[in-house]
């Protein structure tokens, strides 16, 4: 993902080399993994009852598989923002977090699964990931693209950018937040994620590297994004006791700025009419 910032130097983050793609087979039901690890979400269903028609997959990944080196902050942003889910009503089983070993490339392809099998039109609906990146060029996931970005699960397995908009591309969601933390993170906007009723919140554009802050033990991005501008209200801009995804974005982006010294300028992509509330 990311080393960390706020000493007398920045020190960049790892981009080591990835070997390893994955691929998206067709959609299938529920995974023995989820059924049996989380149960109730498993369970769980959308009613007409409004507080069934959010759901949520957040994924933080500190602890890697050697010889990756770890990181600092990401599970912590994961569990910040389930905290800050549940503080604002959502349900606890609606809301699948998936941390450091256990979420390795099959894992997360299965809590993506778990949304697209859960969620309907009228859903609301969150991603997140928070861990290291990959960038490497391959033809695999059939996207052309001259640079490929790929999320590096726990398991140092990999899941390329055009195969995670396969896969995010069957979530179904009136709005939709797909929020990510990592290096190059905006080069995951492929085909399948960028959709009308989204908003895409990046801690960096694909041509910049992000960072964790030490002091705060959270990426630099989370932490302001969502731990201060959401959880601590300071991005309620009119006041009005509720923070959106759009005010929390537009607020952290020059604190994030400032406190990398210029090295990390966060990236949206907003196709939501309106504003997106979280609660």
């Amino acid at each position: 993902m990311r080393r960390p910032v706020r000493s007398i130097a920045i020190s960049l983050p790892l981009a080591l080399i990835a070997t390893l793609a994955s691929t998206a087979p067709a959609r299938a039901a529920l995974s023995s993994w989820i059924i049996g690890k989380y149960p109730l979400q498993a369970a769980a269903a959308q009613t007409s009852a409004a507080s069934t028609h959010k759901w949520a997959l957040l994924i933080g990944i500190n602890d890697y598989a050697s010889p990756t080196v770890d990181n600092i902050g990401a599970r912590q942003d994961a569990e910040g923002l389930r905290t800050t889910l549940v503080n604002l009503g959502w349900r606890t089983d609606h809301v699948i977090l998936i941390r450091d070993r256990d979420a390795t490339a099959q894992h997360i392809i299965d809590g993506i699964r778990w949304l697209s099998y859960k969620t309907k039109s009228n859903s609301i609906v969150v991603f997140h990931y928070s861990g290291h990146e990959n960038h490497t060029r391959t033809l695999a996931d059939g996207d052309n693209e001259t640079m490929d970005v790929e999320l590096w699960a726990a398991d140092n397995h990999y899941i390329l950018d055009g195969t995670l908009g396969r896969e995010m591309n069957r979530v179904a969601a009136y709005h939709m937040w797909i929020d990510i933390s990592t290096c190059r993170a905006a080069g995951f906007s492929d085909y399948g994620m960028v959709k009308a009723g989204r908003i895409l919140t990046f801690s960096s554009p694909q041509s910049e590297l992000s960072y964790e802050d030490p002091y705060s033990h959270h990426s630099v991005f989370t932490w302001w994004e969502v731990n201060l501008g959401i959880y601590g209200k300071r991005a309620d801009a009119n006041h009005d006791g509720k923070v959106t995804v759009e005010e929390a974005f537009w607020w952290s982006r020059p604190y994030v700025s400032a406190y990398t010294r210029g090295l990390q300028q966060p990236y949206v992509i907003d196709r939501v009419s309106g504003s997106m509330y979280l609660n």
